[in-house]
């Protein structure tokens, strides 16, 4: 009876034979060998010409400050392109409360972290941030000097025609 399934099953797939997949075994080989002939005529016909250059270029911004050289670095070697000592050096990101002006914002509480003291500032939508020594404050470019139980002392620079100057500002803890 084995025997017998046995032969059934290789009649069964012997019926799976399909004379296409003959046809499209020549196809294949007929693509093969016209796409061999064709590179090799291809390859003889073709002649690559050398690029060659005849002019030179000269490089006129040679004696310009380097795209990739600080600003500050060209400053110290041409004092004529000197920069506000004041001015702020690079552009960065705003942090969240450089947002609002010092007249906006309200010193709500200090806090002892460890061995840093932190401001906690309340913005103008009732949002409290907090704010260690060190951290932008205010549209003026305000900088948290010093934290006291409170005040917090800002070194604001501004911006004038005469150029950039320094004036001291401080939020204070108001006894709501």
């Amino acid at each position: 009876m084995k025997w017998l399934i046995s032969l059934l099953g290789m009649l069964w797939l012997a019926g799976c034979a399909d004379s296409e997949l003959e046809r499209l075994d020549v196809t294949l080989a007929e693509l093969r060998h016209l796409s061999q002939t064709r590179a090799t005529d291809a390859s003889a016909h073709d002649v690559i010409e050398p690029f060659s250059i005849t002019s030179s270029v000269t490089y006129r911004y040679a004696e310009s400050r380097s795209p990739f050289q600080l600003l500050d670095a060209t400053a110290e070697r041409d004092p004529s392109i000197a920069l506000d000592a004041l001015a702020p050096q690079t552009p960065r990101p705003l942090e969240p409360l450089e947002h609002f002006t010092l007249a906006e914002l309200r010193l709500v509480g200090t806090l002892v972290m460890g061995e840093q003291r932190v401001a906690l500032i309340e913005t103008p939508e009732g949002q409290v941030t907090s704010a260690p020594q060190g951290a932008y404050v205010g549209s003026d470019k305000g900088r948290i000097t010093q934290i006291t139980r409170q005040e917090v002392r800002i070194a604001e620079r501004i911006s004038t025609p005469q150029g950039w100057q320094a004036r001291t500002a401080s939020l204070v803890l108001d006894a709501r």
